[in-house]
């Protein structure tokens, strides 16, 4: 289980990575004239989607992870009866999700991601380019 929700996340991780290299195939083949501008706009912007999109489904995945091991979110918290269906062998995996789920929320996690993405998506349509140009002269 824990195995399949982090490939699902990597696969997500690789395609905010891979995105900013396909918009720049992408634009390098229009005819428009400012590929470059249009290319660190687009793939900006879609870095940024993805990013949410990637803090939000880790969140959500670890919600349901602990559903999937019996934990009770229903309840009020600090109960002790929201372990009652979790098994025995399963509390430390449960309560090693439940420091990790609490705390700063997805939204926050995604805009602290941001300060990584976004220069990765303005750099990348810059340097593709400036090899592509290098490379044609």
């Amino acid at each position: 289980m824990n195995t399949a929700f982090g490939i699902l996340n990597l696969v997500i991780l690789i395609f905010i990575l891979v995105t900013p290299f396909l918009i720049c195939k992408k634009a390098y083949k229009s005819p428009l004239k400012n590929k470059t501008i249009l290319s660190i706009l687009i793939s900006t912007s879609t870095v940024i989607i993805l990013s949410f999109i990637f803090a939000w489904w880790t969140d959500f995945s670890q919600v349901i992870q602990l559903k999937l091991y019996g934990y009770n979110l229903d309840l009020i918290p600090d109960n002790s009866d929201r372990f009652v269906n979790v098994n025995q062998e399963d509390h430390e995996v449960v309560k090693k999700l439940l420091i990790s789920t609490n705390g700063i929320g997805w939204p926050l996690k995604a805009i602290f991601s941001l300060m990584l993405f976004i220069p990765f998506g303005i750099l990348t349509p810059v340097i593709y380019f400036l090899i592509k140009r290098k490379s044609s002269s």
